[in-house]
């Protein structure tokens, strides 16, 4: 794609796109480090180095993996791990679709993104906190601009 053509592109698509293939990013590294728990040696690194980490402070999020990593067993971690990976690579392809402006890709956005909100509700509605009402605002604004675009499309103009 020539950089002129990339100039005429909707910024509000390439903006999501970047965002999701970041989330795909992180979603894959998440879920290949889930998978390199299995192996006993690493386990007992990462869990050493989480306990340091939170260096007696007690963070929640910190507290929350730990407990889990203590509890799960090894199906349950590769379970997580292979949901992260495939997660991450639903996330790749709306990602790149959407870069490359495939009207397909923001279909499946749409949709992926709407079936999160009642979820989204459902933990806002159990405990209120910036990070799960931002959470909400962002999905529920990316599908309605995702929304206004299928059915508003924008037609290019050919460069002079």
């Amino acid at each position: 794609m020539t950089i002129d053509a990339l100039a005429r592109r909707d910024r509000g698509l390439l903006l999501i796109a970047a965002f999701k293939l970041l989330k795909a990013l992180l979603l894959v590294l998440a879920g290949v480090g889930l998978l390199s728990l299995l192996r006993p040696d690493i386990g007992d690194d990462v869990r050493s180095w989480l306990v340091q980490f939170t260096g007696g402070r007690g963070l929640l999020g910190i507290q929350t993996i730990l407990s889990f990593l203590g509890g799960a067993t090894p199906r349950r971690i590769e379970e997580f791990g292979l949901a992260a990976i495939c997660y991450g690579l639903l996330f790749a392809t709306e990602g790149v679709g959407l870069w490359l402006g495939k009207r397909w890709a923001e279909y499946i956005t749409v949709v992926t993104t709407s079936l999160l909100v009642p979820f989204e509700v459902y933990e806002l509605a159990r405990r209120v906190t910036v990070v799960r009402a931002g959470t909400m605002v962002v999905n529920v604004a990316l599908v309605a601009y995702l929304v206004y675009r299928l059915r508003h499309p924008i037609v290019l103009r050919p460069l002079p």
